[in-house]
């Protein structure tokens, strides 16, 4: 299947790449003729997405930089093909580089989305991570991208989904990309809970987002948001995340001892509606994020059965 090239706005294009009955985007940043791209999606697709952007005029030696925005394989696991073929370098966030430069590392963080997989998981991941990859450029809170063509992009540290993510913000121009941190936005599917392994940071980082006031908000998956949506798309996702702790906070009320899983089936009914069997591990990875956060603040406890309870 030809992936499609298509121009958003001056100075900003995208591939869309199907996945899942909607679709991810690889953004190209300036022109063919001179590029940065952010994100390159798994290892599987990259010969697709080369054809994409050779079709759109992009060449080798036309690409500054590949920048992942943060480290899980629908984001990186293109960079290593699509960095040789470029002939760019891959530049990532420091927390991310040590995912994108060591895949069973990513693969078995007590954070990662495939956590409690079954051992030959691993070989489905490999397959989607590619090739592990030097990331040539670590990319800090603060630091400033020139953009081809002039202007540049201010990097963001904004963790919550996953502890490498980036936000790059066009200041001059009021476009920010993503990745995925808006998780649970106004247009998510109904089945998804939302990867938020560290919900403080989700909090945090979501606030910030809504203070930059973007004019056009790019994320990974889903298409772009412009004007009032982009507020009502941080909005959302910032209500996912005190919808999640409340469900929570009253699935362990009334003195219920509840082991992760039937707290993240809690968290399903209460948040989706949804009634689930075993929870997909993306979800688990979630929930005890959020049942840590309640521990730290003296809300719930977990006994020697790890079972988890409302504290006092």
């Amino acid at each position: 299947m030809a992936f499609a090239f298509k121009p958003i706005i001056d100075g900003v294009s995208c591939v869309e790449i199907p996945d899942s009955g909607g679709f991810s985007s690889v953004y190209v940043i300036g022109s063919p003729r001179e590029a940065l791209i952010v994100d390159a999606y798994t290892a599987g697709t990259a010969g697709e997405l080369i054809a994409a952007l050779s079709a759109a005029g992009v060449r080798p030696g036309a690409v500054r930089a590949v920048v992942p925005t943060h480290g899980h394989p629908d984001h990186y696991g293109g960079a290593a093909r699509l960095s040789a073929w470029a002939g760019g370098p891959v530049w990532a966030h420091p927390a991310a580089a040590v995912e994108i430069e060591d895949r069973w590392g990513g693969f078995a963080g007590a954070a990662s989305l495939f956590a409690r997989t079954k051992p030959d998981g691993w070989e489905g991941f490999r397959a989607s991570a590619g090739a592990e990859v030097r990331v040539e450029r670590m990319l800090r809170e603060g630091d400033r991208v020139e953009l081809p063509g002039g202007g540049e992009l201010e990097v963001l540290h904004a963790p919550g989904h996953d502890r490498g993510e980036l936000v790059l913000f066009d200041r001059a121009r009021r476009l920010v990309f993503v990745g995925d941190l808006v998780q649970g936005g106004f247009d998510a599917a109904g089945n998804w809970l939302g990867l938020i392994h560290d919900p403080e940071s989700q909090r945090r980082s979501l606030a910030r987002l809504a203070g930059l006031e973007a004019a056009w908000l790019f994320k990974g998956h889903r298409r772009p948001r412009s004007g009032e949506e982009v507020g009502r798309d941080i909005a959302a996702a910032q209500a996912r995340v005190d919808r999640i702790e409340a469900v929570l906070l009253d699935a362990l009320g009334g003195g219920a001892r509840l082991t992760s899983v039937q707290a993240t089936r809690a968290a399903f009914r209460g948040v989706l509606g949804k009634e689930v069997g075993e929870p997909a591990a993306y979800a688990l990875v979630t929930v005890e994020g959020f049942l840590a956060m309640l521990a730290r603040r003296g809300q719930a406890v977990r006994d020697e059965n790890l079972l988890w309870s409302a504290a006092g």
